[in-house]
């Protein structure tokens, strides 16, 4: 019988530089937060969850992708 259990990976991206003025008093810029991708496959497809917001995010995540073999897909 084949298995249909779910697996899960995490690709997180760095922050990157807001354009907000507002920035704390022990700090020389504001950034947002990392962001992060989620992989579910149970090995024969896959869904990615929470695709992120740059073309050079996008470029990470595609070479984190392509190391996981994962199957690329609209």
């Amino acid at each position: 019988m084949a298995s249909n259990a779910l697996t899960y990976a995490v690709h997180i991206a760095d922050g990157m530089p807001t354009t907000n003025s507002d920035v704390p008093p022990d700090q020389t810029e504001r950034a947002w937060s990392p962001t992060s991708s989620i992989l579910i496959s149970n090995g024969g497809e896959a869904l990615l969850v929470d695709p992120l917001f740059t073309i050079a995010q996008s470029e990470g995540l595609l070479r984190w992708l392509s190391e996981r073999g994962a199957p690329l897909t609209s």
